[in-house]
This record gives structure tokens, sequence and C-alpha cells, in this order.
């Protein structure tokens, strides 16, 4: 989640396209169970959920607010990240598919 946070974790292709003033903030992913535990400025106490877990699966962690609701693939499967003020379901079934019509979008201008 912080791969974009640090100059120095971008390379190959990315790099040669990399604006460093697009580096993101990083998380601190300090234990939470609520946002009052999350001491560093801007964050928020968000579950990493990923597809084929449950909520009862993951731990919760402190995010930088702009990462909740973030829809992403780490090694090939898809996640999302939820903050506490986020509803969601107890699967990841919605987010695959939340994520391919996100995919479908981004392709359709190529």
């Amino acid at each position: 989640m912080n791969a974009y946070s640090n100059a120095a974790n971008i390379t190959g292709g990315d790099a040669a396209d990399f604006n460093a003033g697009l580096l993101t903030t990083a998380s601190s992913m300090a234990a939470c169970t609520n946002d009052a535990e999350c001491t560093t400025a801007n964050e928020k106490c968000g579950s990493f959920l990923e597809e084929g877990f449950s909520f009862s699966d993951n731990t919760k962690g402190c995010v930088f607010q702009d990462v909740c609701n973030n829809l992403g693939k780490k090694n090939n499967n898809a996640f999302k990240i939820f903050c506490l003020d986020t509803v969601a379901g107890d699967n990841a079934t919605d987010i695959v598919t939340e994520l391919t019509n996100v995919e479908l979008i981004v392709k359709s201008d190529d």
C-alpha cells in the first residue's frame, strides 16, 4: 500500500514516467479498532479486504484517509480498503466485480 509513498520504490517503466510531486502519503498501519486510535494526522482505521477472504480474516490498520475505498490488485487478487465509515459486505465478490468494471472503463479508452 505504501509503494508509491517513497520514490526509491518506483522502478522500471514506472520510474521513467514518475513525477515526484505525485508521491502518496504513507500509512502507518498501526493496529486499530477505531479512528481515535490512529494518532498520525489524517489517518483513519481501515480494513484491507482481499479477494477470497472475509472481514473476519483480516486485521485493521491506520491508513492515510485518501486510501479509504481504494481498489487495486495484490498478487493478482482484487482488494479494497474499507474505512470504518464505509459500509461493506462480508465477502470480496463485490470487490472483484467493482474492480473488473473499473478495468473495463479504463481499457475502453485504449
